[in-house]
């Protein structure tokens, strides 16, 4: 496995590139809008208060109380000082008559401000301070501080009365009115401060919850395909996808049978992170002897027919030319010593030497020389088409110098154990890179003739098991006719190899081959409308019912009679007549609606969504058991593993059908 930090030279940090799961790309999935509080419109409610005689919740009842006790010690106290008598208070007893007179009028301009609240309407709030309400209490004050024993006496006799009277109005207690409005004030601002809470946590969650959700590998399709796109779009599903497969211990072999430059990305993300790297360029490229380890002419053999008849659109011919051209190898390789070297150049010389030509020494020895030269009698030279046969395969081989460029050691020789792959080195945890790709400035039919003998190789390296791999991509599979690639799935699914197919576009062999073997597909920009309509069917549709017609029909009617009757009667006794009217009126009105729907079958994915898609974008579908298929909208640009808001598991992908 990857180290757990991958720093770059400039800082970057690779390490999240690297990490799982294995994924293709990341689907972004906005998370649910902030919620309001549900308690947003449940408020509290302020509770009932207790219920009183306003004559009470004024203060009535205290007031006229005290003004009772005060008429009667008034009274007392007056007589007491001489008030009453003929010649009155006088000196100390003056300033007597004065305080208790004062008090008199505190007591009278209390019960006048009582008075004033008792009556209907009136605010019951206690004020303290003076203003324009209080000028009647004041009024009443100085008529008590005169005559304090006949004011007070009056207003406690009509202040009993009135108390009497007014038990029946009740109005809400003032202090349980305070108590309820100071519970209210508490419950409201917890309320309120709840909702705060709420939705603030909300706001967070919203502002950093997971985002992207990455889109695993499948575990159970064993091909892949992936259509379309540019260079920057294979580019960067290679570096996400590669690099989780490598940071999970996966063994990666790729193809490039393009003309694209997509690997170097990848590449250099391998040298980051210390993986071991493997590459290969035809022709002549360095470590071609690892990829030809262990060639015989058996090997050779095959290899050369599939390559040479690669173009043959007869199935039944490129069968019956094949047979014929591998068994005239290998009766003349048969002629070759065995412990001399697998290779085109011995092949060639050995086909030059049967076609009566000088061959050379330093190639063939004279008891190879021997065995050729008496390979086939004069019949089978002259009428049984054997020469012409031979000299077309010897000139096909000047296309094949590449083989020789590195030779292969004699017989069985193996891969260095120190390359990546290598028989015996351990499977689990060693994550590694192969890349095995064509030259891309090469001519047309240069470049052709490796494109095939490329994917010979890698179709034995599979067969034999030479370079255990974990997953084999091919780039560029367009270039390689429908029953090749199909002969790589059946052993790669054998050898329990993953296969991903790279398509330039999806058409001919390819629209046949998606979908097969419990395959995959992955479908960046498409080209054209044809193409995007072959993947939108392949993803597939849903049914969904679509208003077909609707009826809608009114009808009004209005019916109006009148009649008149006129009428006169004679008879023995007073004649008369008689006159009567009658009208009548009625109206109607029906209004019928009806509709009627269809089921109809839409595509999940139209057409114009896939010639739109951004440069890393892709929709990835699977193929399930009995042809439901899951589909995906998937970013597989690198740079999202590294961004914030990144979930670190997958989740569950929707069927499309």
């Amino acid at each position: 496995m990857v180290t757990p930090a991958v720093i770059t030279e400039d800082g970057q940090d690779l390490a999240p590139l690297f990490a799982g799961p294995v994924r293709w790309g990341y689907e972004i999935v906005k998370p649910a809008s902030p919620m309001p509080s549900p308690e947003r419109g449940n408020p509290p409610v302020r509770r009932q208060v207790k219920q009183i005689p306003q004559v009470e919740a004024a203060g009535l009842r205290t007031a006229v109380m005290l003004a009772t006790v005060g008429a009667v010690g008034i009274v007392i106290m007056d007589s007491a000082l001489g008030v009453f008598s003929i010649g009155g208070a006088h000196g100390a007893t003056a300033v007597a008559v004065y305080l208790v007179n004062l008090v008199a009028a505190v007591i009278a301009f209390h019960a006048a401000r009582a008075w004033q609240r008792s009556g209907a309407g009136a605010d019951l709030t206690r004020g303290t301070s003076l203003g324009r309400k209080d000028v009647i209490p004041f009024v009443n004050a100085v008529v008590t501080f005169l005559i304090p024993y006949i004011v007070l006496s009056l207003e406690a006799v009509i202040g009993w009365f009135r108390i009497l009277k007014g038990k029946q109005v009740l109005v809400p207690d003032p202090a349980d009115s305070r108590r309820a409005d100071e519970e209210y004030a508490a419950a409201l601002s917890a309320w309120q401060d709840r909702i705060t809470q709420f939705e603030a946590a909300e706001r967070r969650r919203y502002e950093s919850v997971d985002m992207w959700f990455p889109v695993p590998l499948s575990s159970t399709a064993r091909m892949i395909c992936v259509f379309g796109g540019i260079d920057i779009s294979w580019d960067s599903v290679l570096c996400t996808l590669g690099a989780s497969l490598l940071g999970n211990g996966a063994r990666i072999m790729i193809g490039d049978l393009s003309r694209r430059h997509t690997t170097g990305v990848l590449r250099y993300l391998c040298g980051q992170a210390g993986m071991p790297l493997a590459r290969v360029t035809l022709p002549g490229g360095e470590g071609l002897e690892s990829v030809l380890a262990g060639l015989d002419w058996i090997d050779l053999s095959t290899i050369l027919v599939e390559v040479l008849h690669s173009a043959q659109a007869d199935a039944d011919v490129s069968r019956r030319e094949r047979q014929e051209d591998r068994a005239v190898i290998r009766e003349v390789a048969r002629c070759l010593d065995r412990d001399g070297a697998v290779s085109i150049t011995r092949l060639r010389e050995a086909l030059l030497v049967v076609q009566g030509a000088a061959g050379k020494d330093d190639v063939i020895g004279p008891t190879e020389y021997d065995r050729l030269s008496r390979l086939y009698n004069d019949v089978q030279r002259q009428h049984g088409g054997v020469l012409e046969r031979i000299t077309r395969i010897e000139r096909a081989l000047r296309d094949f110098d590449v083989l020789d460029d590195t030779p292969a050691p004699t017989g069985q020789a193996g891969i260095p154990a120190d390359r990546p792959g290598a028989p015996g080195s351990p499977r689990a945890g060693d994550g590694s890179l192969e890349i095995i790709e064509v030259e891309k400035q090469s001519d047309d039919l240069d470049n052709d003739r490796l494109v095939d003998l490329l994917f010979q190789l890698l179709l034995r390296q599979v067969r034999k098991d030479a370079r255990k791999a974990d997953v084999l991509i091919v780039l560029g599979a367009d270039r390689i006719r429908r029953a090749a690639l199909e002969s790589l799935i059946r052993t790669a699914e054998h050898e329990e190899i993953g296969v991903l197919l790279f398509f330039e576009h999806l058409r001919d062999d390819a629209v046949e081959l998606i979908g097969t073997s419990g395959g995959a597909a992955a479908f960046f920009k498409l080209g054209n409308h044809k193409e995007a309509k072959e993947a939108s069917d392949f993803i597939g549709a849903q049914f969904t019912w679509v208003e077909s017609q609707h009826t809608k029909s009114t009808s009004e009617s209005l019916n109006s009679s009148w009649n008149e009757q006129t009428g006169e009667t004679f008879g023995p006794g007073p004649g008369g007549s008689s006159r009567g009217r009658s009208y009548s009126e009625s109206y109607g009105k029906s209004t019928d609606y009806s509709t009627s729907e269809q089921r109809v079958r839409e595509a999940v994915v139209e057409p114009e969504v896939l010639m739109g898609l951004p440069v890393t974008g892709m929709i990835y579908v699977e193929v399930l058991p009995g042809g439901r298929r899951v589909a995906a909208s998937v970013d597989c640009n690198p740079e999202v593993a590294r961004g914030p808001r990144v979930a670190r598991q997958p989740r569950a992908l929707m069927p499309s059908a």
